[in-house]
Protein backbone atom coordinates (compact mmCIF):
# COMPACT_ATOMS: atom_id res chain seq x y z
CA UNK A 1 0.00 0.00 0.00
CA UNK A 2 0.94 3.87 -0.44
CA UNK A 3 1.26 6.07 2.21
CA UNK A 4 -2.16 7.10 1.12
CA UNK A 5 -3.54 4.07 0.97
CA UNK A 6 -2.64 3.49 4.80
CA UNK A 7 -3.92 6.76 5.50
CA UNK A 8 -7.45 5.90 3.77
CA UNK A 9 -7.65 2.62 5.35
CA UNK A 10 -6.71 3.45 9.09
CA UNK A 11 -9.56 5.89 8.93
CA UNK A 12 -12.09 3.53 6.88
CA UNK A 13 -11.21 1.26 10.14
CA UNK A 14 -10.98 3.93 12.76
CA UNK A 15 -14.72 4.44 11.83
CA UNK A 16 -15.69 1.23 11.47
CA UNK A 17 -14.59 0.14 15.04
CA UNK A 18 -15.91 3.53 16.69
CA UNK A 19 -19.25 2.46 15.00
CA UNK A 20 -18.38 -1.42 16.30
CA UNK A 21 -18.21 0.05 20.23
CA UNK A 22 -21.79 1.21 20.15
CA UNK A 23 -23.11 -2.07 19.81
CA UNK A 24 -24.61 -2.71 23.00
CA UNK A 25 -26.24 -6.05 22.10
CA UNK A 26 -23.66 -9.03 23.12
CA UNK A 27 -24.32 -11.14 20.21
CA UNK A 28 -24.52 -8.76 17.77
CA UNK A 29 -21.28 -7.46 18.68
CA UNK A 30 -19.66 -10.76 18.60
CA UNK A 31 -20.89 -11.59 15.39
CA UNK A 32 -19.43 -8.13 13.99
CA UNK A 33 -16.19 -8.13 15.61
CA UNK A 34 -15.34 -12.07 13.85
CA UNK A 35 -16.54 -10.33 10.42
CA UNK A 36 -14.06 -7.70 11.13
CA UNK A 37 -11.23 -10.36 12.46
CA UNK A 38 -11.80 -13.05 9.36
CA UNK A 39 -11.72 -9.87 6.88
CA UNK A 40 -8.02 -9.16 8.38
CA UNK A 41 -7.27 -12.35 8.66
CA UNK A 42 -7.41 -12.85 4.65
CA UNK A 43 -5.78 -9.79 4.14
CA UNK A 44 -2.55 -10.73 5.56
CA UNK A 45 -2.65 -14.13 4.39
CA UNK A 46 -3.30 -12.28 1.11
CA UNK A 47 0.14 -10.11 1.43
CA UNK A 48 3.96 -10.94 1.80
CA UNK A 49 4.70 -7.29 2.41
CA UNK A 50 5.89 -6.81 6.59
CA UNK A 51 4.86 -3.62 6.79
CA UNK A 52 0.97 -4.36 5.55
CA UNK A 53 1.14 -7.69 8.03
CA UNK A 54 2.21 -5.30 10.92
CA UNK A 55 -0.40 -2.92 9.60
CA UNK A 56 -3.10 -5.20 9.69
CA UNK A 57 -2.24 -7.52 12.82
CA UNK A 58 -2.42 -4.55 14.64
CA UNK A 59 -5.89 -3.45 13.94
CA UNK A 60 -7.08 -6.27 15.89
CA UNK A 61 -4.11 -5.77 18.75
CA UNK A 62 -4.69 -2.64 19.72
CA UNK A 63 -8.70 -2.30 19.09
CA UNK A 64 -11.27 -3.93 21.27
CA UNK A 65 -11.44 -6.52 18.90
CA UNK A 66 -8.27 -8.63 20.28
CA UNK A 67 -11.07 -9.91 22.98
CA UNK A 68 -12.63 -12.25 20.52
CA UNK A 69 -9.26 -13.47 19.24
CA UNK A 70 -6.61 -12.96 22.05
CA UNK A 71 -4.50 -15.61 19.91
CA UNK A 72 -3.54 -12.52 17.18
CA UNK A 73 -1.37 -11.15 19.81
CA UNK A 74 0.39 -14.24 20.35
CA UNK A 75 1.07 -15.22 16.65
CA UNK A 76 1.95 -11.47 15.93
CA UNK A 77 4.71 -11.59 18.35
CA UNK A 78 6.03 -15.02 17.30
CA UNK A 79 6.29 -13.99 13.32
CA UNK A 80 7.95 -9.85 13.58
CA UNK A 81 10.72 -12.03 15.80
CA UNK A 82 11.09 -14.17 12.38
CA UNK A 83 11.26 -11.06 10.27
CA UNK A 84 14.24 -9.36 9.23
CA UNK A 85 13.34 -5.57 10.59
CA UNK A 86 15.90 -3.46 12.08
CA UNK A 87 16.43 -3.45 16.03
CA UNK A 88 15.40 -0.36 16.25
CA UNK A 89 11.70 -1.33 14.42
CA UNK A 90 11.21 -4.93 16.73
CA UNK A 91 11.90 -2.31 19.88
CA UNK A 92 9.13 -0.13 18.77
CA UNK A 93 6.76 -2.68 18.17
CA UNK A 94 7.96 -4.37 21.71
CA UNK A 95 6.98 -1.40 23.20
CA UNK A 96 3.83 -0.98 21.26
CA UNK A 97 2.61 -4.57 22.35
CA UNK A 98 4.03 -4.20 26.02
CA UNK A 99 1.50 -1.23 26.65
CA UNK A 100 -1.29 -2.49 24.77
CA UNK A 101 -1.01 -5.54 27.09
CA UNK A 102 -0.57 -3.36 30.28
CA UNK A 103 -4.28 -2.08 29.40
CA UNK A 104 -5.66 -4.92 28.36
CA UNK A 105 -6.34 -7.44 31.40
CA UNK A 106 -7.86 -10.14 29.61
CA UNK A 107 -4.16 -10.80 28.07
CA UNK A 108 -2.39 -10.18 31.19
CA UNK A 109 -1.07 -13.74 32.13
CA UNK A 110 1.77 -15.84 32.76
CA UNK A 111 2.53 -17.11 29.30
CA UNK A 112 2.59 -13.53 27.83
CA UNK A 113 4.34 -12.10 30.34
CA UNK A 114 7.34 -14.58 29.07
CA UNK A 115 6.35 -14.42 25.60
CA UNK A 116 7.12 -10.45 25.88
CA UNK A 117 10.51 -10.88 28.03
CA UNK A 118 11.79 -13.47 25.94
CA UNK A 119 11.35 -11.18 22.98
CA UNK A 120 13.07 -8.21 24.76
CA UNK A 121 16.11 -10.42 25.44
CA UNK A 122 16.23 -10.85 21.50
CA UNK A 123 15.99 -7.47 20.69
CA UNK A 124 18.77 -6.74 23.61
CA UNK A 125 20.73 -8.97 21.48
CA UNK A 126 20.07 -7.72 18.28
CA UNK A 127 21.09 -4.28 19.89
CA UNK A 128 24.44 -5.89 20.74
CA UNK A 129 25.37 -6.72 17.59
CA UNK A 130 24.46 -3.39 16.06
CA UNK A 131 26.73 -1.69 18.41
CA UNK A 132 30.11 -1.92 18.39
CA UNK A 133 31.14 -1.67 22.07
CA UNK A 134 33.01 -4.28 23.66
CA UNK A 135 34.36 -3.77 27.10
CA UNK A 136 35.14 -5.60 30.23
CA UNK A 137 33.25 -5.30 33.56
CA UNK A 138 34.57 -2.96 35.57
CA UNK A 139 36.13 -3.99 38.91
CA UNK A 140 34.51 -2.66 42.22
CA UNK A 141 37.70 -1.01 43.08
CA UNK A 142 37.86 0.58 39.71
CA UNK A 143 34.72 2.46 39.95
CA UNK A 144 33.63 5.82 41.53
CA UNK A 145 31.78 5.33 44.94
CA UNK A 146 31.15 8.89 44.85
CA UNK A 147 29.03 8.76 41.92
CA UNK A 148 25.55 6.90 40.50
CA UNK A 149 24.04 7.38 37.42
CA UNK A 150 20.50 6.89 36.77
CA UNK A 151 18.34 6.07 33.76
CA UNK A 152 14.51 7.59 33.71
CA UNK A 153 13.39 6.51 30.20
CA UNK A 154 10.39 9.44 30.46
CA UNK A 155 10.53 12.76 32.40
CA UNK A 156 8.07 15.08 32.00
CA UNK A 157 6.13 17.12 34.38
CA UNK A 158 6.70 16.90 37.90
CA UNK A 159 3.05 15.50 38.60
CA UNK A 160 4.04 12.44 36.94
CA UNK A 161 4.62 9.66 38.97
CA UNK A 162 7.87 8.09 37.34
CA UNK A 163 8.95 11.79 37.37
CA UNK A 164 9.06 11.79 40.88
CA UNK A 165 10.66 8.66 41.32
CA UNK A 166 13.46 9.21 39.27
CA UNK A 167 13.64 12.85 40.66
CA UNK A 168 13.31 12.09 44.41
CA UNK A 169 16.03 9.20 44.02
CA UNK A 170 18.46 11.56 42.94
CA UNK A 171 17.56 13.56 45.87
CA UNK A 172 18.26 11.04 48.18
CA UNK A 173 21.70 10.51 46.88
CA UNK A 174 22.88 14.25 46.83
CA UNK A 175 21.06 15.35 50.07
CA UNK A 176 21.18 11.81 52.57
CA UNK A 177 24.02 10.25 50.91
CA UNK A 178 26.19 13.10 50.68
CA UNK A 179 26.83 11.68 46.65
CA UNK A 180 26.97 12.79 43.13
CA UNK A 181 24.34 11.44 40.51
CA UNK A 182 24.12 12.10 36.72
CA UNK A 183 20.32 11.74 35.42
CA UNK A 184 20.10 10.44 32.32
CA UNK A 185 16.53 11.08 30.34
CA UNK A 186 16.51 8.37 27.69
CA UNK A 187 13.34 9.54 26.20
CA UNK A 188 12.31 5.75 25.34
CA UNK A 189 9.32 5.40 27.00
CA UNK A 190 7.20 4.58 23.69
CA UNK A 191 9.33 6.53 21.58
CA UNK A 192 8.66 6.78 18.03
CA UNK A 193 12.20 5.92 17.01
CA UNK A 194 12.00 2.90 14.78
CA UNK A 195 8.12 3.72 14.21
CA UNK A 196 6.33 1.45 11.77
CA UNK A 197 2.49 2.21 10.17
CA UNK A 198 0.41 0.87 13.16
CA UNK A 199 -3.24 0.85 13.93
CA UNK A 200 -3.82 3.34 17.13
CA UNK A 201 0.12 4.04 18.02
CA UNK A 202 0.78 5.33 21.25
CA UNK A 203 3.55 7.67 22.28
CA UNK A 204 5.34 8.85 25.25
CA UNK A 205 4.80 12.63 26.41
CA UNK A 206 8.11 14.51 25.91
CA UNK A 207 9.54 17.68 27.31
CA UNK A 208 11.79 19.36 24.80
CA UNK A 209 12.71 22.25 26.52
CA UNK A 210 14.78 19.81 28.66
CA UNK A 211 17.25 19.30 26.26
CA UNK A 212 18.34 22.96 27.01
CA UNK A 213 18.60 22.37 30.70
CA UNK A 214 22.03 20.53 32.49
CA UNK A 215 20.44 20.21 35.70
CA UNK A 216 17.09 20.57 37.24
CA UNK A 217 15.70 21.62 40.13
CA UNK A 218 13.57 19.29 42.50
CA UNK A 219 12.54 20.19 46.28
CA UNK A 220 15.26 22.65 46.66
CA UNK A 221 18.19 20.17 44.94
CA UNK A 222 20.04 20.94 41.96
CA UNK A 223 20.02 17.79 39.65
CA UNK A 224 22.86 17.67 36.99
CA UNK A 225 20.45 16.44 33.91
CA UNK A 226 21.38 15.33 30.34
CA UNK A 227 18.27 14.70 28.07
CA UNK A 228 18.22 12.89 24.62
CA UNK A 229 16.08 13.95 21.78
CA UNK A 230 12.42 12.47 21.17
CA UNK A 231 13.60 10.97 18.40
CA UNK A 232 17.16 9.08 19.03
CA UNK A 233 16.74 5.83 20.16
CA UNK A 234 18.92 4.38 17.98
CA UNK A 235 22.11 1.88 18.34
CA UNK A 236 24.77 4.62 17.28
CA UNK A 237 22.91 6.73 20.09
CA UNK A 238 23.16 3.98 22.44
CA UNK A 239 26.57 3.39 21.85
CA UNK A 240 27.88 7.07 22.57
CA UNK A 241 25.97 7.31 26.04
CA UNK A 242 27.38 3.44 26.93
CA UNK A 243 30.72 4.75 26.24
CA UNK A 244 30.78 8.21 28.59
CA UNK A 245 28.53 5.91 31.47
CA UNK A 246 32.08 3.55 30.51
CA UNK A 247 34.20 6.42 31.33
CA UNK A 248 32.55 7.85 34.25
CA UNK A 249 32.58 4.58 36.26
CA UNK A 250 29.93 4.93 38.68
CA UNK A 251 29.47 2.74 41.58
CA UNK A 252 26.12 1.73 40.30
CA UNK A 253 23.77 2.65 37.78
CA UNK A 254 19.84 2.62 38.55
CA UNK A 255 17.31 2.02 35.63
CA UNK A 256 13.97 3.62 36.62
CA UNK A 257 12.02 1.55 34.83
CA UNK A 258 14.30 -2.03 34.43
CA UNK A 259 13.47 -2.03 30.69
CA UNK A 260 16.02 0.80 29.49
CA UNK A 261 18.06 -0.59 26.52
CA UNK A 262 20.72 1.43 27.77
CA UNK A 263 20.84 0.25 30.79
CA UNK A 264 20.25 -3.45 30.03
CA UNK A 265 23.35 -2.63 27.74
CA UNK A 266 25.37 -1.13 29.81
CA UNK A 267 25.10 -4.08 32.44
CA UNK A 268 27.42 -5.65 30.76
CA UNK A 269 30.39 -3.69 32.02
CA UNK A 270 28.70 -2.53 35.34
CA UNK A 271 25.78 -3.49 37.92
CA UNK A 272 22.75 -2.02 36.92
CA UNK A 273 19.68 -2.00 39.72
CA UNK A 274 16.65 -2.66 37.25
CA UNK A 275 13.87 -0.66 39.27
CA UNK A 276 10.29 -1.78 37.90
CA UNK A 277 7.86 1.31 37.56
CA UNK A 278 4.88 -1.65 38.25
CA UNK A 279 5.11 -2.88 41.54
CA UNK A 280 3.01 -5.93 41.09
CA UNK A 281 4.97 -7.20 38.53
CA UNK A 282 8.49 -8.52 37.27
CA UNK A 283 9.81 -5.68 35.20
CA UNK A 284 10.85 -7.70 31.62
CA UNK A 285 14.68 -6.49 33.10
CA UNK A 286 17.96 -8.81 32.24
CA UNK A 287 20.36 -5.82 34.12
CA UNK A 288 22.34 -6.75 37.06
CA UNK A 289 19.58 -6.54 39.73
CA UNK A 290 16.34 -6.58 39.71
CA UNK A 291 14.72 -5.03 42.44
CA UNK A 292 10.61 -6.63 43.58
CA UNK A 293 8.20 -5.26 45.41
CA UNK A 294 6.13 -8.21 46.26
CA UNK A 295 6.85 -11.71 48.22
CA UNK A 296 7.68 -13.78 44.97
CA UNK A 297 4.64 -16.26 44.53
CA UNK A 298 4.57 -19.09 42.60
CA UNK A 299 3.71 -17.79 39.39
CA UNK A 300 7.06 -15.24 39.79
CA UNK A 301 9.03 -17.97 40.36
CA UNK A 302 8.03 -19.92 37.54
CA UNK A 303 9.04 -17.16 35.40
CA UNK A 304 12.31 -16.45 36.75
CA UNK A 305 13.05 -19.97 36.89
CA UNK A 306 12.04 -20.01 32.49
CA UNK A 307 14.10 -16.77 31.55
CA UNK A 308 17.31 -18.24 34.00
CA UNK A 309 17.19 -15.87 36.59
CA UNK A 310 18.81 -16.56 39.74
CA UNK A 311 17.52 -15.46 43.05
CA UNK A 312 21.11 -14.07 44.26
CA UNK A 313 20.11 -11.31 41.14
CA UNK A 314 16.39 -10.56 42.72
CA UNK A 315 16.11 -7.91 45.45
CA UNK A 316 13.09 -7.55 47.35
CA UNK A 317 12.46 -3.87 48.51
CA UNK A 318 9.05 -1.61 49.05
CA UNK A 319 8.03 0.78 46.14
CA UNK A 320 7.99 4.06 47.84
CA UNK A 321 6.19 7.13 46.37
CA UNK A 322 6.96 10.85 46.41
CA UNK A 323 4.14 12.95 46.62
CA UNK A 324 3.89 16.18 45.24
CA UNK A 325 4.46 18.96 47.78
CA UNK A 326 0.54 20.42 48.13
CA UNK A 327 0.39 24.17 46.39
CA UNK A 328 -3.15 25.29 46.50
CA UNK A 329 -6.80 24.64 47.77
CA UNK A 330 -9.91 24.07 46.04
CA UNK A 331 -13.41 25.33 47.03
CA UNK A 332 -16.11 23.13 46.61
CA UNK A 333 -17.56 25.47 44.17
CA UNK A 334 -14.42 24.75 41.76
CA UNK A 335 -15.15 21.15 42.34
CA UNK A 336 -18.96 21.39 42.00
CA UNK A 337 -19.53 19.46 44.72
CA UNK A 338 -22.74 18.60 46.26
CA UNK A 339 -22.64 18.71 50.30
CA UNK A 340 -25.70 16.32 50.41
CA UNK A 341 -23.71 13.63 48.64
CA UNK A 342 -20.90 11.15 49.23
CA UNK A 343 -18.30 11.65 46.98
CA UNK A 344 -16.09 9.04 45.31
CA UNK A 345 -13.12 9.55 43.00
CA UNK A 346 -11.49 7.74 40.44
CA UNK A 347 -8.33 8.95 39.17
CA UNK A 348 -6.44 7.99 36.17
CA UNK A 349 -4.77 8.54 33.14
CA UNK A 350 -5.55 5.18 31.26
CA UNK A 351 -9.48 5.29 32.42
CA UNK A 352 -10.65 4.56 28.72
CA UNK A 353 -9.28 1.51 29.04
CA UNK A 354 -9.88 1.08 32.81
CA UNK A 355 -13.03 1.86 33.52
CA UNK A 356 -14.84 -1.19 31.71
CA UNK A 357 -18.99 -2.08 31.22
CA UNK A 358 -18.72 -4.09 34.06
CA UNK A 359 -16.88 -1.40 36.36
CA UNK A 360 -19.81 1.02 34.88
CA UNK A 361 -22.78 -1.41 35.65
CA UNK A 362 -21.09 -1.55 38.97
CA UNK A 363 -21.21 2.72 39.72
CA UNK A 364 -24.39 2.95 38.28
CA UNK A 365 -26.07 0.33 40.71
CA UNK A 366 -25.24 3.33 43.37
CA UNK A 367 -28.34 5.67 44.68
CA UNK A 368 -27.30 8.86 42.33
CA UNK A 369 -29.51 10.94 45.49
CA UNK A 370 -26.69 9.40 47.76
CA UNK A 371 -23.22 9.90 45.81
CA UNK A 372 -21.54 12.04 43.74
CA UNK A 373 -18.59 10.38 41.40
CA UNK A 374 -15.61 12.46 40.31
CA UNK A 375 -13.48 11.42 37.31
CA UNK A 376 -9.95 13.08 37.19
CA UNK A 377 -7.13 12.13 34.40
CA UNK A 378 -7.90 11.41 31.06
CA UNK A 379 -11.78 9.71 30.19
CA UNK A 380 -13.27 10.54 26.61
CA UNK A 381 -15.91 7.93 26.86
CA UNK A 382 -18.56 9.47 28.92
CA UNK A 383 -21.35 7.70 26.30
CA UNK A 384 -20.41 4.36 27.90
CA UNK A 385 -23.06 5.83 30.84
CA UNK A 386 -26.35 5.55 31.35
CA UNK A 387 -26.96 9.52 30.53
CA UNK A 388 -29.61 10.04 33.31
CA UNK A 389 -27.14 8.57 35.43
CA UNK A 390 -24.08 10.17 34.37
CA UNK A 391 -26.02 13.49 34.37
CA UNK A 392 -27.54 13.42 38.00
CA UNK A 393 -23.91 11.41 39.37
CA UNK A 394 -20.76 12.48 37.68
CA UNK A 395 -18.30 15.24 37.30
CA UNK A 396 -15.55 14.87 35.22
CA UNK A 397 -12.38 16.80 35.86
CA UNK A 398 -9.68 15.96 33.58
CA UNK A 399 -6.37 16.42 34.19
CA UNK A 400 -6.07 17.93 38.15
CA UNK A 401 -3.17 20.08 39.10
CA UNK A 402 -2.58 19.51 42.72
CA UNK A 403 -4.43 15.84 43.88
CA UNK A 404 -3.71 16.25 47.15
CA UNK A 405 -5.62 19.68 47.42
CA UNK A 406 -8.55 17.72 45.00
CA UNK A 407 -8.70 14.37 47.79
CA UNK A 408 -9.10 16.86 50.74
CA UNK A 409 -12.50 16.80 49.48
CA UNK A 410 -13.32 13.03 49.00
CA UNK A 411 -14.56 10.45 50.57
CA UNK A 412 -13.43 6.77 49.43
CA UNK A 413 -10.63 6.34 46.61
CA UNK A 414 -12.46 3.58 43.87
CA UNK A 415 -10.27 1.58 41.46
CA UNK A 416 -10.94 -0.61 38.86
CA UNK A 417 -9.37 -3.46 37.95
CA UNK A 418 -6.05 -2.11 36.25
CA UNK A 419 -2.73 -2.83 36.57
CA UNK A 420 -0.92 1.18 37.40
CA UNK A 421 -2.64 3.98 39.57
CA UNK A 422 -0.80 3.59 42.36
CA UNK A 423 0.45 6.69 42.94
CA UNK A 424 -3.35 8.34 43.18
CA UNK A 425 -3.80 6.19 45.93
CA UNK A 426 -0.79 6.86 48.02
CA UNK A 427 -2.35 10.26 47.10
CA UNK A 428 -6.04 9.84 48.73
CA UNK A 429 -4.35 7.50 51.64
CA UNK A 430 -2.01 10.73 52.54
CA UNK A 431 -5.32 12.63 53.07
CA UNK A 432 -6.92 9.71 55.25
CA UNK A 433 -9.14 8.92 52.13
CA UNK A 434 -10.05 5.16 52.40
CA UNK A 435 -9.10 3.18 48.87
CA UNK A 436 -11.13 0.49 47.76
CA UNK A 437 -9.52 -1.81 45.31
CA UNK A 438 -9.39 -4.99 43.68
CA UNK A 439 -6.58 -7.76 45.38
CA UNK A 440 -4.67 -7.39 42.02
CA UNK A 441 -2.23 -4.74 40.14
CA UNK A 442 -0.34 -1.24 41.38
CA UNK A 443 -3.06 0.08 43.78
CA UNK A 444 -3.67 -3.27 46.07
CA UNK A 445 0.47 -3.50 46.10
CA UNK A 446 0.33 -0.11 47.66
CA UNK A 447 -2.57 -0.22 50.00
CA UNK A 448 -2.28 -3.96 50.92
CA UNK A 449 -5.08 -6.49 51.89
CA UNK A 450 -7.36 -4.71 54.18
CA UNK A 451 -8.22 -2.51 51.38
CA UNK A 452 -8.81 -4.64 48.83
CA UNK A 453 -12.03 -6.18 47.67
CA UNK A 454 -12.35 -9.82 45.37
CA UNK A 455 -14.82 -8.03 43.04
CA UNK A 456 -17.21 -5.56 41.83
CA UNK A 457 -20.27 -7.04 43.74
CA UNK A 458 -18.02 -6.88 46.89
CA UNK A 459 -16.42 -3.32 45.94
CA UNK A 460 -20.31 -1.48 45.95
CA UNK A 461 -21.08 -3.47 49.47
CA UNK A 462 -17.98 -1.81 50.79
CA UNK A 463 -18.89 1.81 49.64
CA UNK A 464 -22.12 1.42 51.09
CA UNK A 465 -20.22 -0.14 54.38
CA UNK A 466 -18.37 3.00 54.38
CA UNK A 467 -21.34 5.08 53.99
CA UNK A 468 -22.99 4.14 57.14
CA UNK A 469 -20.54 2.54 59.48
CA UNK A 470 -18.73 5.83 60.78
CA UNK A 471 -16.61 4.08 63.21
CA UNK A 472 -15.26 1.73 60.42
CA UNK A 473 -14.93 4.77 58.21
CA UNK A 474 -12.58 6.75 61.15
CA UNK A 475 -10.59 3.07 61.59
CA UNK A 476 -10.00 2.80 58.25
CA UNK A 477 -8.86 6.78 57.56
CA UNK A 478 -6.13 6.15 60.36
CA UNK A 479 -5.22 2.94 58.20
CA UNK A 480 -5.03 4.65 55.32
CA UNK A 481 -2.76 7.83 56.88
CA UNK A 482 0.07 5.52 58.61
CA UNK A 483 -0.07 3.19 55.35
CA UNK A 484 0.52 6.37 53.14
CA UNK A 485 3.72 7.44 55.54
CA UNK A 486 5.63 4.00 55.29
CA UNK A 487 5.20 4.05 51.34
CA UNK A 488 6.72 7.62 51.12
CA UNK A 489 10.14 6.30 53.49
CA UNK A 490 12.21 6.31 49.94
CA UNK A 491 15.18 8.18 52.47
CA UNK A 492 15.36 5.10 54.45
CA UNK A 493 14.31 2.12 51.63
CA UNK A 494 15.96 3.99 48.81
CA UNK A 495 19.23 4.04 50.70
CA UNK A 496 18.54 0.47 52.29
CA UNK A 497 18.31 -0.79 48.64
CA UNK A 498 21.86 0.67 47.70
CA UNK A 499 23.31 -0.53 51.00
CA UNK A 500 21.98 -4.17 49.87
CA UNK A 501 23.64 -3.87 46.62
CA UNK A 502 26.84 -2.36 47.61
CA UNK A 503 27.48 -5.59 50.22
CA UNK A 504 26.65 -8.02 47.50
CA UNK A 505 28.91 -6.13 44.70
CA UNK A 506 31.89 -6.10 48.01
CA UNK A 507 30.87 -9.88 48.15
CA UNK A 508 32.00 -11.09 44.38
CA UNK A 509 35.45 -9.42 44.96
Amino acid sequence: MTRDEYIEVYYQYEDAITEWNKTTNTKERQKQAEHMILDIRKKIENTDDIDEKIFWYTIVINSGLLEYNTVMLNEFVLWVKDTDIAAEEQLYLYRQINHTIFVTLYVQNEENKLMMWEWYREILEMWKKEINFRKDYIPYDRRNHDLYVIITEQLIAFQHAPTKTALERCKVIIKNMNKKVLLINTAECISPSGEKNIFQPVEGSYIESYLEKEQIEWKDTKIPLFSCEKKSIYPDTMEVLMKAIYDMAPEFVIDISGESILGNLCSDFIPVVGMGLCPSELSNSLETYHVVYTNLGDKEKRILEKMKISYDKVINCVFTSDLRHQDRTYTKEELEIDNTKIQLAIVGVRLNQEMTSEFISMLEQLNPDRYQIHICGKYTNISCFNADFYNKCCVYHGMVEDMLAFMEHMDLNINPTRMGGGMSAVEAMEKGVPVITARRGDVYTNTGEEFGVENYEEMLQMIEKYSVDKEFYQKMSERAKERATYLQDTDGIFTALLNEVRTREIAKK
